[in-house]
């Protein structure tokens, strides 16, 4: 039975991936910096060892996987000792088998990669890694579904039979110089797939593609008939008609979920057993994440990009119409913040009450300006719970967290002995 050390595990696929090996029956430990990120908690329900990092971790009998960001000690121990070493890449690429489906996009690929894993695996034995730390592994599997990131062309490291594109937008300043660029990696990574579902706003060079959208040009599309706080009432089209119901917020979701159909409908999986399926999908750690703290609604969201958080607060004020916003917003590197801070103005000035928190910045970068934000936007305030604390507990404003970084940890901060999650 082999055995595997990650380099690196309390990263989101990293996570993942533990997750996926010990469901199969391996033998899992792994190493990381000692500070708490979510992803490492239902690695310690299973009981997977997570050693601080340092060279006399490295031993002989496993098979090592490092992150796709970890170059340090015990990196080099591994690669002094001769021991064998995959990158994360390298590694899912190589292991796994079965129908292999990317799901990639600068924006949503984790939520429509859960998606797409919930429908599939009431159907078929599924795999499936998920960028938010989910990580679940079927024995005798004959799909895996995964997510693969375009930052610094990662995904290009894959060969898979479908690669689901769910858009294509300009980001990682600190890789890719402009949005020509990010689109040439995107014609790359559609040459590794046998074939393509996309955005139909978008194409690729890979020409078995399937299109979904908004227009009724694409192969599969999409009509709102009527939103509310409940979701969304569709009409979808793809060479017969269907009406559905959605119990999302923000037309984001439509387009997830429309990667989600149309794949589906690629696989050959019946529309009755999508249609079911969908109403009990529940959505990605920290992607709308709602909590009730004594009768107060607060949220934790992911979203750092500026087009990523005009969408979110659209689904916010889809199903709380009636409340005020109270939004702390935590920049996720220094590169993104400077190259979108015009964007970032204007789409944070649009709620009640702001709060700014320092920028979670990356190893990668060198350089600070922690008031970059603060300076730029009207009546916004640098981030403390003292700060946020008058409208802590206030039934008519939601509180809001949002950032790619570790801002969520601010919500147990709250009240720490009395939530819960609905």
């Amino acid at each position: 039975m082999d055995k595997f050390y990650l380099i690196g595990i309390k990263g989101s696929g990293m996570s993942s991936l533990a997750n996926i090996l010990y469901d199969l029956g391996y033998v899992v430990e792994g190493s990381d910096k000692s500070d708490h990120f979510f992803t490492e908690d239902l690695l310690r329900e299973k009981q997977i060892v997570i050693n601080e990092y340092s060279e006399n971790n490295i031993k002989e009998g496993f098979i090592y996987i490092k992150g796709n960001s970890v170059d340090n000690e015990e990196v080099m121990c591994v690669k002094n000792k001769g021991y064998k070493m995959y990158s994360y890449n390298e590694f899912i690429n190589d292991f796994f088998k079965g129908v292999k489906i990317a799901v990639s996009g600068t924006h949503g690929k984790t939520t429509t990669c859960m998606m797409i894993a919930h429908i599939l695996k009431s159907y078929y034995k599924t795999t499936y890694l998920v960028g938010d730390g989910t990580g679940v592994g079927e024995r005798e599997y004959t799909h895996f579904v995964f997510e693969a990131c375009e930052y610094k062309d990662h995904f290009l490291a894959h060969n898979v039979d479908y690669g689901v594109i769910t858009n294509i937008d300009f980001d990682h300043p600190d890789y890719f110089n402009s949005l020509s660029d990010v689109q040439n990696s995107f014609d790359k990574f559609s040459l590794k797939a046998n074939e393509v579902v996309i955005n139909g706003k978008h194409n690729v060079k890979n020409n078995n593609q399937t299109s979904f959208g908004f227009s009724n040009n694409y192969d599969v599309s999409c009509k709102v008939l009527y939103k509310d706080e409940m979701g969304y009432k569709i009409k979808i089209d793809y060479g017969e008609s269907i009406e559905l119901f959605l119990p999302f917020y923000g037309e984001y979701m439509i387009e997830n979920f429309l990667a989600t159909f149309t794949l589906c409908l690629v696989l050959g999986i019946p529309i009755d057993h999508i249609n079911k399926e969908i109403l009990t999908f529940r959505l990605p750690k920290r992607r709308f994440t709602e909590y009730l703290i004594n009768s107060q609604v607060v949220i934790d969201d992911y979203a750092h990009h500026p087009n990523e958080i005009k969408a979110s607060l659209s689904a916010i004020r889809q199903k709380y119409s009636d409340k005020l916003i109270a939004l702390t917003f935590q920049p996720h590197t220094y590169s993104r913040t400077r190259m979108y801070k015009d964007e970032f103005v204007e789409i944070l000035s649009t709620v009640d009450v702001l709060f700014i928190d320092s920028v979670f910045s990356s190893a990668r970068e060198l350089e600070s300006n922690e008031e970059i934000l603060i300076d730029l936007i009207e009546n916004s305030n640098k981030y403390s719970l003292n700060e946020l604390g008058p409208f802590i507990g206030k039934k008519d404003y939601i509180l809001v967290f949002m950032g790619a970084g570790d801002i969520n940890n601010e919500i147990n901060k709250l009240y720490i002995d009395n939530h819960c999650c609905f």
